[in-house]
């Protein structure tokens, strides 16, 4: 198969392509006319790639997550409100907007923006939490250059670090897609997979734990039931029927409940709270590291009344604090503050 063949059974152009896989569109252009010709094995990758971000809908592929983007004057109107007054479709739609603009910078190699912020922001504090020693500058020099910073940090530290980047890199993708068990081991795997330490004691990325663990004081699933357990939380997950921080607080408990993993739970964890918010419809979250005394409370308040009520709240204020990062990040200056809701135009699929 080649890529005319590609964009033909998965109904996207060129851009989407390269928005989706992160190659650029020039070498797609020029493979697509014979100008250059790829390694045999990047077919199978692009493939791959679109088989995770397309799925049917009346018969046809569509790719998830580029449906029309909201203009920017709706952007810019829902910004001007408080976060205590968004409504549902504000939440959205602005979520909408804040992922199509993430992977158009990720596309561009853009670390300057959104992209950029969210990238540190989530991997600086999902490590911090566990002990990880890179400072917030450390993490930003390290993303915008790859060059380890002087200090204290271990390699281990740096090895998680760039373990969390690729993994947001592949998870954003697929924001809206529906999760399944092995969308968690995939980020667990692109978590753990250059972690030396995590390989040398016999540990596997990307699959179930294989003896037992704890974490703050909770009884965990048992090795022998994580399988059972993960295939009931997923299966359950569609019938949870509270708000949509609701559910993704109750699926977070539960998940940190069976600790599927022998390490990186709580970041891949972190990463399906990410996620999900995009999914259910709600504010994005990020847990800073100066929150994680709240945040562990929240998670034993669940082991103790089995109420996700605790939790929610808590990331209730934690999709507030995010809130200032995007209209920070995501306001456009240069456009009139006004709604544009007809006649706009949609994103076409021109080849």
């Amino acid at each position: 198969m080649n890529i005319r063949e590609i964009k033909e059974k998965y109904s996207v152009n060129n851009r989407q392509l390269s928005v989706v896989t992160g190659i650029p569109m020039r070498s797609l252009q020029q493979w697509e006319k014979g100008e250059r010709k790829p390694p045999e094995y990047i077919y199978g990758l692009i493939e791959s790639a679109l088989e995770r971000n397309v799925v049917v809908r009346r018969g046809a592929p569509v790719l998830i997550g580029h449906t029309p983007t909201v203009s920017a004057s709706r952007v810019n109107s829902i910004l001007m409100k408080d976060f205590c007054a968004l409504t549902r479709e504000d939440v959205e739609e602005l979520n909408r907007a804040y992922h199509a603009q993430i992977l158009e910078e990720a596309a561009r190699k853009d670390t300057g923006g959104i992209y950029k912020c969210t990238q540190v922001k989530l991997a600086y504090n999902s490590n911090k939490i566990e002990g990880n020693r890179m400072t917030v500058d450390d993490a930003t020099l390290f993303f915008e250059t790859g060059i380890v910073p002087d200090g204290e940090c271990r390699p281990k530290d740096v090895e998680e670090m760039r373990g969390h980047f690729v993994m947001f890199n592949n998870a954003m993708r697929g924001f809206y897609s529906p999760l399944a068990e092995d969308t968690i081991k995939r980020y667990h795997y692109d978590l753990q997979c250059g972690v030396f330490e995590f390989i040398s004691n016999g540990y596997r990325p990307g699959e179930y734990k294989s003896k037992e663990n704890t974490v703050a004081g909770i009884t965990t699933s048992s090795p022998v039931n994580v399988a059972r357990d993960m295939a009931e939380l997923l299966a359950d997950y569609g019938s949870f029927s509270g708000s949509p921080v609701e559910n993704i607080a109750l699926f977070h408990c539960r998940y940190e409940t069976i600790h599927p993993f022998q390490d990186g739970n709580g970041r891949t964890g972190r990463m399906v709270l990410f996620k999900e918010a995009f999914a259910q419809g709600a504010a994005p979250v990020i847990i800073s590291d100066e929150k994680k005394k709240e945040y562990r409370a929240a998670l034993r308040s669940y082991q103790e009344t089995a109420s996700e009520s605790a939790l929610a709240v808590f990331l209730e204020s934690c999709q507030e604090e995010f809130y200032e990062v995007l209209r920070k990040y995501m306001y456009d200056h240069s456009v009139p503050l006004s709604y544009v809701c007809e006649g706009e135009e949609e994103m076409g699929n021109e080849r």
